[in-house]
C-alpha cells in the first residue's frame, strides 16, 4: 500500500521539477547578461522590447542583444515561468529581478517596482543599483544612494560609478574621486577616466595621465581620445597613437582629430578615409570642412569643385559658409551667384560658435553685396558695417561714412569697441 502511495508521488515530484527546470530555461532566456548570479551557459539579452502590434522591426527598436516580446501570450508565457521560477527559488533574487524586468517592458511600473525592490532586499546588488538610481532619478530621493552604497560594498562597479557620477552631478568632487577612484582600483575604465578628467581640471595634470592611460588600458575609448588631446602638442606621435586606438574602437568624437593627425603627417589618403567617417557617421562639421577644402586645393587629392561644394555644403560651420560666399561671389569654378553668396555669408551669421574673424567677415561681405537705395537696403549696410567695425574691421568706416553715418556717430562706435576690449 505504502509503496502503491509512493510511486505516484515521486512521479509528481519529478514532473514537478522537470517543469521547474523548464521554467528556469525559459526565463533565463530573457536574462540581463549583466547580471552575476546567471549560470555560466545564459548569455542573456541587454533589453526586453514589448510590441503590441506583432511586428518585429529590428532596425528600428532591436539590436542583437534585444528580446522582442511581440505578443501578449509570448509575454504572458515569460512571465508565468519566471514567476515560477522565483516561487521555486526563492533563494535566487535574479528571478525577482527578471520579473522587474519584464513587467517593465510592458509598462507596468507598479509590479515591475514591486520585484526590483524584492530583489534588492534580497542582496542583489544589480537590482539594487537600478533601484538605488530610479529613486534619485525619478523620485529625488537620496534614500537611493544607501541601495548604491550596498550594492558597491559587494564589489559591483556601476554602483561605485553611479556614486561618483551622483557627487560630482551635485558637486561634492571628494566624494566623487573616492567612489572613482575605488571604480578604478577594480579596474572600472569609466571611474579611471572620470577620475583622470577630475585631476585635469585640478590641474594635477601628472595624476590625471596615469588615471587616464590606466582607463585606456581598460578599453575606454574616450580616455584614449582625451590622451590623445593632451599629448596632440607636446608629444604628436603619441597623441596620434591614441587618436587611431580611439577612432578604432568606435569613439567618434575621435574620428576627426585622427583624420587631421594623419593630415599633419603627410598621410592624406588615410586622413581622407577618417574624415569622411567624422563627416558622415559623426556629423562634425569640422570634418566636411576639411574635405571641402581638400577638393578645392587639389594638391593633395585630385581637384573637384563638384565634391568641394558637396562637403563644404554638408559641414555647416562658419568658416565653411563663408567660403561658399566666396566660391559664388567670384564665380571661382562655378557660376557667379550674388544671391547665393548673400545667403552663404547669412548662414555664417547663424553658425554655431563662428568666432569673431568668421563673424567679421560676413558682415562686411553682407554690407558690401547687398543691393539697392532705399532705406531699407542702406540701413541694413549701415547695420553690418557699424557689426564689422566693432569686431575690429576699421576698413568698413569709410563706405559707412559714404553711406552718410556722420564722424560723432562713428567715433562713439570705436570708443564702444574700445571699453568692450578693455573689460576682462
Amino acid at each position: 500500500m505504502t509503496r502503491n502511495l509512493l510511486l505516484p508521488l515521486l512521479l509528481a515530484t519529478l514532473a514537478h521539477n522537470a517543469f521547474a527546470a523548464n521554467d528556469d530555461c525559459t526565463c533565463d532566456r530573457a536574462a540581463d547578461p549583466i547580471h552575476p548570479g546567471n549560470p555560466a551557459d545564459v548569455a542573456g539579452v541587454s533589453h526586453i522590447t514589448f510590441q503590441t502590434d506583432g511586428t518585429d522591426d529590428s532596425n528600428a527598436t532591436a539590436s542583437k542583444n534585444t528580446l522582442i516580446i511581440t505578443e501578449e501570450a509570448m509575454w504572458d508565457s515569460l512571465r508565468l515561468a519566471c514567476e515560477n521560477s522565483y516561487e521555486s527559488h526563492p533563494e535566487q533574487p535574479r528571478y525577482a529581478y527578471q520579473l522587474a524586468r519584464l513587467y517593465e517592458a510592458r509598462n507596468h511600473h507598479v509590479s515591475a517596482e514591486k520585484y526590483l525592490r524584492r530583489a534588492a532586499e534580497q542582496g542583489d546588488p544589480v537590482a539594487q543599483t537600478r533601484y538605488g538610481m530610479e529613486k534619485i532619478n525619478h523620485w529625488r530621493n537620496k534614500d537611493g544612494l544607501k541601495w548604491l552604497g550596498l550594492a558597491a560594498a559587494q564589489g559591483y562597479i556601476p554602483a561605485m560609478e553611479a556614486l561618483g557620477d551622483y557627487y560630482e552631478n551635485n558637486t561634492d568632487i571628494a566624494r566623487a574621486a573616492l567612489w572613482y577612484q575605488q571604480g578604478a582600483e577594480a579596474k572600472s575604465g569609466y571611474a579611471a577616466r572620470k577620475l583622470g578628467q577630475l585631476r585635469l581640471t585640478e590641474k594635477r595634470r601628472d595624476e590625471a595621465r596615469t588615471w587616464l592611460e590606466n582607463a585606456a588600458a581598460y578599453g575606454d575609448a574616450r580616455a584614449m581620445l582625451l590622451l590623445g588631446d593632451d599629448y596632440r602638442d607636446s608629444v604628436p606621435a603619441k597623441a596620434l597613437t591614441y587618436y587611431q586606438a580611439a577612432a578604432e574602437a568606435g569613439e567618434q568624437d575621435a574620428y576627426y582629430p585622427y583624420a587631421r593627425a594623419l593630415h599633419q603627417n603627410g598621410k592624406p589618403a588615410e586622413a581622407l578615409t577618417w574624415y569622411r567617417k567624422a563627416a558622415l557617421d559623426a556629423l562634425d562639421g569640422r570634418a566636411a570642412e576639411a574635405l571641402g577644402e581638400l577638393y578645392l586645393s587639389g594638391k593633395e587629392v585630385p581637384q573637384n569643385t563638384a565634391e568641394a561644394l558637396y562637403w563644404l555644403q554638408r559641414a555647416h560651420t562658419a568658416h565653411a559658409e563663408n567660403r561658399l560666399g566666396t566660391l559664388f561671389e567670384n564665380g571661382e569654378g562655378i557660376n557667379q551667384d550674388i544671391a547665393l553668396a548673400l545667403e552663404h555669408y547669412n548662414n555664417a551669421l547663424l553658425a554655431v560658435d563662428p568666432g569673431e574673424e568668421e563673424t567679421r567677415h560676413a558682415h562686411r561681405k553682407i554690407a558690401d553685396l547687398t543691393s539697392g537705395n532705399d532705406r531699407a537696403a542702406v540701413q541694413k549696410r549701415k547695420q553690418h558695417y557699424r557689426a564689422a567695425i566693432m569686431l575690429g574691421d576699421d576698413s568698413a568706416i569709410d563706405p559707412l561714412t559714404a553711406l552718410g553715418e556722420d564722424s560723432d556717430t562713428i567715433n562713439a562706435l570705436l570708443q564702444e569697441r574700445r571699453n568692450q576690449q578693455d573689460q576682462p
